[in-house]
């Protein structure tokens, strides 16, 4: 923190206040499982349950330390104090074991500055006289305003978890707990009746508080039967998991894109997964009695997609050229020979058979054989005439 005044010439004139650690780092404690487990001898015996290391957190005080500084807001002489000093405080963390003979073993195991020391600031008055001009008029003292540092405490809070690690009622605290602290900083100016007038310029936590953890002991109690033997601690069932591949489909189309009986794969095929999901649990014989709980589609089979060539072929003709595929028109006339083609470049006159003049008046006979020759005749005639015109186009 730095107070920043202006000199007569302008410039700005930076002075350090106070430095604060504005967050403590908070050490991370982790706990790795190590469960106990008791092998009973041939005599059927408990072994002696595994004697776990405890923790002792022991505190040592860190003294502050004192700033003085003058000012000219005080008559000489006197003094006053701007921040109160705050001993700071330092947490050794040992690990204590019990040895062979009975003895306690305390190991270091880390050092903590729990609480940093608050920097004690003292103003002693040292007031400026100035020299009158050469009318003898004092000149005017500058108000400076002056900065007044306020602290207050936050408590921290507590977490109680169980452990099977203690006996049942007894506790012990993993992580101590630290008050935090935060910060206000007023700037304290002299109004012109004499009073002082305090402005909240900024509020800081200091120190943030570190949450207690405390572990109640809530072991594990088994009552034996009627003879004496230690009930069979409840198995929990484990889930275990398998996975079955699926197999993909394949589907085949026909393209004209490829050469006769050459193929490629449009869309790669990918295999599926179906997973089982069985819960284990161990019989009285010891065996494993697997049961099937669910089973889900992890993944879907995605389908293979192959083309293969069948183009279409078409035969040319003298010059070359393909020729379009036209579908024909089929023509069946019960009982009458259909009369051969005409030939190219040769022109047939048709038969002309005299019409007989009939005085009555009635309509054509549509189904006799004269008729039906006649259609059939210009039919063909008609088909021979377009391939003509289609060979010289």
């Amino acid at each position: 923190f730095y107070s920043v005044t202006t000199a007569a010439d302008g410039s700005e004139v930076k002075t350090l206040i106070n430095t604060v650690v504005a967050q403590e780092p908070v050490t991370q404690i982790v706990e790795v499982g190590n469960p106990v487990t008791h092998v009973g001898d041939d005599k059927g015996q408990a072994t002696i349950t595994e004697e776990k290391p405890r923790v002792v957190i022991e505190e040592e005080e860190i003294p502050f330390t004192t700033i003085t500084r003058e000012t000219n807001q005080l008559p000489k002489g006197q003094s006053r104090i701007v921040t109160e000093g705050v001993n700071g405080r330092r947490s050794y963390f040992y690990s204590v074991t019990t040895a062979a003979d009975g003895s306690e073993v305390k190991t270091l195991i880390n050092t903590v500055v729990a609480q940093e020391p608050v920097t004690q600031i003292v103003e002693v008055g040292n007031p400026v006289t100035h020299v009158g001009d050469d009318k003898g008029q004092a000149t005017i003292t500058e108000n400076k305003p002056r900065v007044d540092i306020q602290n207050e405490e936050i408590p921290f809070t507590t977490i109680t978890r169980e452990t099977n690690q203690l006996p049942k009622g007894q506790s012990r605290i993993v992580t101590e707990g630290v008050n935090g602290r935060r910060t206000h900083f007023y700037s304290v100016t002299t109004a012109a009746d004499g009073s002082e007038v305090k402005t909240l310029v900024n509020t800081v936590i200091a120190q943030e508080p570190v949450t207690q953890i405390v572990e109640v002991g809530n072991p594990v109690t088994h009552v034996g039967d009627d003879k004496g033997q230690a009930a069979i601690a409840e198995e929990k069932p484990r889930v275990d998991i398998q996975n079955e591949e699926i197999p993909f489909t394949t589907i085949t189309r026909e393209t004209n894109q490829l050469p006769k009986g050459q193929s490629r794969i449009v869309t790669e095929g990918v295999n599926g997964r179906r997973s089982y999901f069985y819960s284990v649990t161990t019989a009285a014989d010891g065996s494993e009695v697997k049961t099937l709980v669910n089973t889900v589609v992890a993944q879907e089979p995605v389908t293979q997609i192959v083309e293969v060539g069948n183009p279409v072929t078409h035969v040319g003709d003298d010059k070359g050229q393909a020729a379009i595929a036209e579908e024909k028109p089929k023509l069946d006339l019960p009982g009458q020979e259909v009369p051969a083609p005409v030939p190219a470049g040769e022109s047939k006159e048709l038969p002309q058979k005299p019409t007989p003049v009939s005085n009555e008046k009635k309509l054509p006979e549509t189904g006799s054989r004269e008729s039906a020759w006649l259609i059939a005749t210009g039919l063909m005639t008609a088909l021979t005439a377009y391939k003509l015109s289609k060979k010289e186009d």
